[in-house]
């Protein structure tokens, strides 16, 4: 597990070391949580040197997306074998499993990332199931409400709650994100970009802000603060702000909500104008490695490269010739064994010995 300083990408040393790629991280005030590819859910407590560690069982798939309510001491996990479940942390046992999400076998055959979180206010588990967002209380663990878009098909990728509380975001697989009032359910802003959102981490000091990045590596830093200092509509203005809405001659006013990093300047309404904008490539922040070049095959008694036909091989026991699509074994003396002729069509062999 790689960690890099923040804002200027510079790496520190490595956390822990896993046998397998890690899928999925949360972080809370005290302990790291860590899910792998090889089905396993870790938790690291930050504050003690020992780095003793609490495995979280019963995954039967890679692990998607991991999230914490460490008040009421939960760990909500999803996973590729289609379900949600939720932990206690302190004695690691399993309170509760939902199976409503699409199972798979693998992260890259996913149909979505199914990062769950927390509603902190109602206390409610959040669950990105299909186009829709689906709410469960935890008292007895029933489903109490469901956010659903008509106009879009799309499936859901994340759902992440503003530390102010009164907000949450839903991002889905064609690149949209919606900006939604968590009391009313209206969608206080809608942007679209070319790639999906795959993660997103409101800002802890500043609760107007949240950073976000793509499927792309693209990453943006975006500010809301305009439309938090706005009052907020409750359930009864809810009819009345629809028919000021029905009126408006322009029902993308709020697009100017969001300030834009890269040029806070910008002041167009056009989403495919602004939304591109938001994000800019990671390249301070992750230094790709740059690939091997590998040297041709070589060994002292084979005979160039570029000739039609060459030697791979010549010694004491025979000869391996190749052709354009055939590789031929000569052996010195027939009696021992005779000739053989390979295909070399589709593997080729560049390379030979015998002994």
């Amino acid at each position: 597990l790689e960690v890099r300083s923040f804002p200027h990408g510079d790496s520190l040393p490595s956390l822990v070391h896993f046998t397998q790629p890690v899928s999925a991280l949360c972080l809370s005030s005290s302990s790291l949580f860590i899910g792998t590819r090889d089905f396993k859910v870790v938790m690291m407590n930050l504050n003690d040197d020992s780095n003793k560690m609490k495995y979280f069982d019963g995954h039967q798939a890679p692990i998607l997306a991991l999230n914490v309510y460490e008040e009421k001491r939960w760990l909500a996990t999803s996973c590729c074998d289609g379900s949600v479940r939720v932990f206690n942390l302190d004695k690691q046992t399993l309170v509760k499993q939902f199976n409503v999400i699409t199972k798979s076998n693998d992260i890259e055959t996913a149909s979505s990332l199914v990062k769950i979180d927390w509603d902190k206010t109602d206390h409610m588990l959040a669950i990105p199931v299909k186009n829709m967002v689906q709410f469960y209380e935890s008292e007895k663990w029933t489903r109490k409400k469901t956010y659903e878009n008509d106009s879009i098909d799309e499936v859901i990728n994340l759902v992440s709650f503003s530390p102010c509380r009164t907000l949450f975001i839903i991002s889905y697989v064609n690149g949209q994100l919606s900006i939604i009032n968590r009391l009313t359910f209206d969608i206080c802003m809608n942007y679209s970009s070319k790639d999906a959102v795959c993660s997103l981490a409101w800002n802890p000091i500043e609760s107007n802000r949240f950073t976000c990045s793509t499927m792309a590596g693209e990453y943006a830093h975006v500010d809301i603060s305009e439309y938090l200092a706005k009052p907020t509509s409750t359930p009864s203005d809810k009819d009345e702000a629809e028919m000021e809405e029905k009126t408006s001659d322009n029902i993308d006013d709020d697009s100017e909500s969001v300030s834009n990093d890269v040029d806070p300047t910008t002041t167009t309404t056009d989403d495919k104008e602004l939304i591109p904008k938001w994000f800019e490539r990671a390249s301070s922040m992750i230094v790709e490695t740059k690939p091997v070049e590998l040297q041709e095959s070589f060994q002292s008694t084979s005979t160039s490269k570029y000739l039609e036909s060459r030697f791979l091989l010549w010694n004491n026991i025979g000869a391996i010739t190749c052709y354009s699509e055939q590789i031929q074994i000569s052996f010195h003396d027939v009696s021992y064994h005779h000739s053989i002729t390979i295909d070399n069509k589709t593997d080729k062999y560049s390379i030979g010995d015998l002994s």
